[in-house]
């Protein structure tokens, strides 16, 4: 049955989209790269689309998602600069997607230490500072911690003497 007042489903972006996927098979990142378009285009003339995209995730219970999405990734982050107190990005994730910080730990650090920080680009604020090679961070936080694009992991070298590599794992929520 086609949503009331609603453009034919032949004329439908969605359903032109995704006719030829089994809806048991669609996942998030399917979803959100045809919502990506669709918000691309405006709102303009796209409520049905948007209703039919949540019936869409509704059918293929998509639409709530809870806990990770089976999918991880563990980062390994070398700093080159060899001098200094260098900083750099150890995870930002793509805009929309949500990860949690599972852990972190130096592999060669040849600096005084390291601190890893969350940060908007603007503001950090240091979650964990680690003095060894090949040893884990404490993090200061309460887990969990989540790691967005606008408020991702960033790390800083202190007293850097050599190269200095820093290694995280992730696990996405959404």
């Amino acid at each position: 049955m086609s949503l009331p007042f609603a453009d034919r489903p032949e004329e439908s972006r969605v359903y032109q989209d995704l006719k030829e996927l089994d809806l048991s098979q669609l996942t998030q990142t399917q979803f959100e790269a045809l919502e990506s378009s669709m918000k691309a285009q405006g709102t303009d003339g796209l409520e049905d689309e948007y209703r039919r995209l949540v019936l869409l995730k509704l059918a293929s219970d998509q639409l709530f998602t809870s806990g990770p999405l089976n999918e991880a990734s563990n980062v390994n982050i070398t700093d080159t600069t060899g001098s200094g107190s260098p900083k750099g990005t150890v995870f930002q994730p793509s805009a929309g997607q949500v990860w949690q910080f599972m852990g972190a730990s130096t592999s060669t650090l040849n600096a005084a230490r390291c601190d890893i920080f969350l940060t908007d680009g603007t503001i950090e604020v240091k979650i964990g500072t680690e003095s060894l090679s090949s040893a884990p961070f404490d993090p200061d936080g309460t887990p969990p911690i989540y790691v967005t694009n606008d408020l991702y992991l960033g790390y800083q070298m202190v007293s850097a003497t050599g190269n200095c590599t820093v290694r995280a794992s992730f696990i996405r929520i959404r």
